[in-house]
């Protein structure tokens, strides 16, 4: 017992000097969130089908924001389903938006190198049409805006035209390009 009694002791008189204080702090976190700028296309603009004949004229068919086509004088017949082109942004409420757009386009047959020339490109946001060729315009975010393209398409005369599937996303094509900034 003597033995380990003197063990012990050498121990007894060390350990107090390891005994340490502890205090306890605490430290907040704050963070900001704030929703980004987001686009997606709801719909590519779409003419429908345009039949002709070779006597046919030729010259502007126009894709209004609304998704109605008007052929005017070209002798070209609308027929199927034509939409406007949509697309969905999302953006903080509040915040201003730069919306800049190409007014022109090139649409490519799929079996040849026939294009066919897209232009004067004009797009609505919250029932006010604005044309692409006249520059940016800023419009204030409501959190979520629906902007419908349209556009005029120029066609080639009948004897002139090949049947097919005319297309920006062809080889050779164009697409049109909307840029959204938001500050």
């Amino acid at each position: 017992m003597k033995k380990v009694f003197k063990l012990l002791t050498p121990w007894a008189v060390v350990l107090p000097l390891f005994a340490d204080a502890q205090e306890q702090s605490s430290v907040n976190a704050d963070v900001s969130l704030s929703n980004t700028l987001s686009i997606s296309v709801a719909g590519n603009l779409n003419f429908g089908l345009l039949e002709f004949e070779s006597s046919d004229a030729g010259g502007q068919v126009t894709l209004k924001v609304n998704g109605n086509v008007q052929v005017g004088n070209t002798g070209y017949a609308s027929q199927g389903s034509p939409s406007a082109g949509v697309l969905n942004v999302a953006a903080p409420s509040g915040e201003s938006i730069t919306v800049s757009c190409s007014n022109n386009a090139v649409l490519t047959h799929e079996n040849s190198n026939q294009q066919l020339n897209l232009n004067d490109t004009t797009y609505k946001v919250r029932g006010v049409v604005k044309a692409c060729a006249h520059g940016p315009k800023q419009y204030t975010s409501t959190g979520f805006e629906q902007i419908r393209i349209g556009a005029k398409l120029n066609l080639l005369t009948g004897s002139a035209a090949v049947p097919g599937l005319y297309a920006t996303s062809n080889t050779g094509g164009t697409p049109l390009s909307f840029t959204l900034t938001y500050q």
